[in-house]
């Protein structure tokens, strides 16, 4: 894990059906996923027949997925998830988005989802749950 990215990797692989099959995926159906990580939850949907757009800020991740995770249906996206041109990327596209978002900003992506929610069908976030 680096603290830089608050990146967290979900290996549980109970957690990671139940979040691909609540997305209830068609095959050929575009995906977004922010911050891919490892890639998990990426070879589920992959699995599902989707054509996965993997959002990524950290280079490093970028390249340990062309090498360990190489797909043709799989699109990596070497940017801010929180400041992407959807118009440029995606414009009059129908989406899902199903992620495991950075803890430490899910206020922040929450509030960009709301921006850019024309883009989207549907939204499966797994998020940390606070305790007060």
């Amino acid at each position: 894990m680096r603290r830089k990215f608050d990146q967290i990797f979900l290996k549980d692989r109970n957690i990671l059906r139940k979040i691909v099959e609540s997305a209830n995926i068609k095959e050929g159906e575009k995906i977004i996923e922010i911050g891919p990580g490892k890639g998990f939850l990426t070879s589920y949907l992959l699995s599902r027949g989707a054509e996965v757009y993997a959002i990524e800020i950290d280079k490093n991740m970028i390249e340990f997925l062309k090498r360990n995770l190489s797909h043709p249906r799989l699109k990596l996206i070497n940017e801010d998830f929180l400041k992407l041109d959807f118009d440029k990327y995606f414009k009059g596209e129908r989406l899902k988005l199903v992620a495991n978002i950075p803890y430490s900003i899910t206020g922040k992506i929450l509030r960009r989802l709301m921006e850019i929610k024309n883009f989207f069908t549907k939204f499966i976030l797994l998020y940390k749950k606070k305790l007060l």
